[in-house]
């Protein structure tokens, strides 16, 4: 059997095709359709699809004609950097821990997708980590023009006075919304 790898042609057992002629945008658009034809959502698919343009105007401006052999792990570590200082196609700043997260999550499907249908031998995602979230754990109270706000709207419509008491419970007391909703008479004294 005849293989082709990296653009050399070898006698061997097993065949290893590198489709160094077939462009990443084509590929692309194989796996847009794949999602297509396995019931992903047409909202997840539009996300996929932002998602994998931006890398693919990213990696072609690196390399003009891009193909799937093309992407290696630093290739991915390069463009999470491009995301983190210049992501923003807008503004030319960095995108957000989260939006980062899910673009490379969107690289990770495709990859994987790529990998399974062999159109690559291995996939250089596995290695390339998502960026840590910073979670901020203070509290965020309202303020008082929206505590009014928010009781002025209770108190209208055919049950008003138990809105406006459920709203000024959870205000008062500090409960969550499930603990309100458990609440029994006797639990109150």
């Amino acid at each position: 059997l005849c293989v082709l790898r990296h653009g050399m042609l070898t006698w061997g057992v097993k065949v290893h095709i590198m489709f160094k002629n077939k462009l990443l945008a084509k590929n692309l658009n194989d796996f847009l359709e794949w999602l297509k034809n396995n019931d992903h959502s047409p909202n997840t698919i539009k996300s996929y699809e932002l998602d994998l343009n931006q890398f693919v105007t990213w990696i072609e401006n690196i390399i003009p004609k891009a193909c799937m052999a093309d992407i290696g792990t630093l290739t991915l570590q390069q463009y999470r950097n491009h995301l983190e200082r210049h992501g923003n196609q807008k503004t030319n700043k960095g995108l957000s821990a989260s939006t980062i997260n899910r673009m490379i999550q969107s690289l990770r499907k495709f990859l994987n997708w790529a990998y399974k249908k062999n159109l690559i031998e291995r996939d250089p995602s596995q290695d390339l980590k998502l960026k840590t979230l910073q979670k901020n754990f203070s509290p965020k109270a309202l303020d008082k023009a929206e505590i009014h706000k928010m009781l002025t709207l209770a108190g209208r419509g055919n049950s008003s006075q138990r809105n406006y008491a459920l709203f000024q419970l959870l205000l008062q007391t500090g409960l969550r919304i499930g603990e309100v909703e458990n609440l029994k008479l006797e639990d109150i004294y």
